[in-house]
């Protein structure tokens, strides 16, 4: 019995060390090792940095004290505690110790102005957090309690036909809206992309811009904005936080291999729309011109009114159409921006269907085949 008790404290501790020691020193290694070769700006400065790490810090030891305490364990998913936990900061965040870690991540690399840490390191330990809770750890949790989960404060709405709590709404804005608009200002904030080009038709040299229409322009982020106040059903709010989730992962990527370049014609000269867009201009809005995040960003806004006012389908995309049509119009962003968006936005709001119709496709291919025979 003894033996067995000191293999299961070895196990333990080196576990223990695998994910405390062996792991942030590989993740320090990997970043200096690679740091010749991202060449992307950090945003963030010292002291921002400093204060995202620190709250990173706070979060990530609240969860791990907690989990002791109340869980009457360890936090290792490999020897997990035998109570679940629903109490302190787990009343709040579902997994505080990957949440806290992730943002922990970011603070360092800002602090130490690590490109490598920032665009790299860390955005592969957020993939990563989430892989290992979405495939190993949400399963285990409920093979072992059940339906003994408490909903947190934070998380996305359930598939119910029901009025969503208030809870629910703030959490649809923490999770999705909020993140997107961070992820907006993160790469408009990066620097000049290394290789790129024009795209832009000759002929629009000759559209004129019609100032008025940045009003148009800038109500599509009260157009969105406002989805998670109006909605009458919980269902329908997830399923536009989804949509959400799948065009932020999207505009991410597309914006990492954004080869192309955009020169808005920006010619406000009044009014608090001359202080944003000269701001945007400083902080080389052409950047996240290709795609057009706002475009995107309206048509689901526009399925969703759908859904919540059917009877008014007509008048809901043709607002998302208008509002599409005065990115260019008001000189923000190029034809090629506005057709490109909307062909994003299209292929995220049938992604489902697609992907059924592909997996049918190559389901078809490899069926056919023969097996050789020798």
């Amino acid at each position: 019995m003894n033996k067995i008790f000191r293999t299961h404290i070895f196990y333990k501790v080196f576990y223990g060390f695998i994910f405390m020691v062996l792991l942030p020193v590989s993740l320090v290694f990997w970043a200096i090792g690679t740091e010749h070769i991202i060449k992307i700006n950090v945003p963030l400065s010292y002291s921002t940095g400093l204060i995202i790490g620190i709250s990173g810090s706070i979060i990530m030891l609240t969860g791990i004290v907690n989990l002791i305490i109340y869980g009457k364990g360890l936090p290792m998913n490999a020897f997990p505690p035998p109570n679940f936990v629903n109490q302190g900061i787990y009343r709040f965040i579902s997994h505080p110790i990957y949440t806290g870690f992730s943002i922990l991540c970011i603070g360092i690399s800002a602090v130490y102005q690590s490109s490598s840490g920032f665009w790299l390191i860390s955005p592969v330990m957020i993939l990563s957090c989430a892989a290992l809770v979405e495939g190993f750890e949400k399963h285990d949790i409920k093979l072992r309690f059940g339906h003994s989960l408490m909903r947190t404060f934070i998380s996305l709405p359930h598939k119910e036909n029901r009025l969503p709590n208030l809870h629910e709404r703030i959490s649809v804005l923490i999770l999705v809206l909020i993140p997107s608009i961070i992820l907006y200002w993160v790469f408009t904030s990066a620097g000049n992309n290394l290789n790129e080009f024009n795209y832009n038709f000759e002929f629009e040299k000759l559209i004129p811009v019609y100032e008025w229409t940045k009003y148009i322009y800038f109500g599509s982020f009260i157009f969105v904005i406002i989805v998670p106040l109006i909605a009458t059903s919980a269902r329908r709010l997830r399923e536009f936080s989804i949509y959400g989730l799948i065009a932020i992962g999207t505009i991410t990527f597309l914006l990492f291999v954004n080869p192309f370049i955009d020169h808005p014609k920006i010619v406000f000269q009044t009014g608090v729309f001359k202080y944003i867009i000269s701001s945007e201009k400083e902080l080389n809005l052409f950047i996240i011109s290709f795609p057009a995040c706002g475009i995107i960003w309206t048509f689901l806004a526009a399925r969703f009114y759908i859904k919540e006012f059917s009877s008014l389908k007509i008048l809901w995309w043709s607002v998302a159409i208008i509002i599409s049509f005065s990115c260019a119009t008001s000189g923000l962003h190029s034809l090629p921006d506005v057709i490109f968006s909307i062909f994003i936005a299209f292929i995220i709001l049938n992604i489902k269907n697609i992907w059924d119709k592909l997996r049918k496709i190559t389901e078809k291919i490899a069926n056919s085949w023969n097996e050789w025979q020798f």
